[in-house]
């Protein structure tokens, strides 16, 4: 898959606590053209002024300190962003009633870790094309 998408094509908020994970992450969102806001933590990312709306998607680790990534999503929604949302995870155990949880909250997209980068990319394009 090429990693060329077009230039500024959208906006994609990262949340991962993973410093390698998210800097491996910004660097590939970023080589696609896409415009990306990383943050180390889910208390960073609520601090930020995020679009409200629906503009660009959001890329957001499942399990980080203090906040899962479903509760980071369901606090962003009553905050008013609404953009579409990847859920990405290493984690295995109980994954049934994640993809439950997951698609209870519209989430269309859940990849696992080690991500699949062409995978990862094709969701994103998808999600910011339906955005238009």
């Amino acid at each position: 898959m090429s990693r060329d998408t077009g230039p500024d094509t959208g906006l994609v908020v990262l949340v991962d606590d993973d410093d390698a994970v998210r800097s491996a992450l910004e660097m590939l969102l970023a080589s696609c053209g896409w415009r990306v806001r990383a943050f180390a933590s889910p208390d960073d990312a609520l601090a930020a002024a995020l679009p409200a709306g629906r503009e660009g998607c959001l890329v957001v680790d499942y399990q980080m300190p203090g906040m899962n990534g479903l509760q980071l999503l369901d606090r962003l929604r009553a905050a008013g962003c609404h953009q579409p949302a990847i859920l990405i995870t290493g984690k295995v155990d109980g994954r049934p009633r994640l993809d439950r949880c997951a698609a209870a909250r519209g989430l269309s997209t859940l990849l696992d870790k080690p991500l699949d980068a062409d995978a990862l990319v094709a969701a994103i394009a998808a999600l910011l094309a339906d955005g238009r």
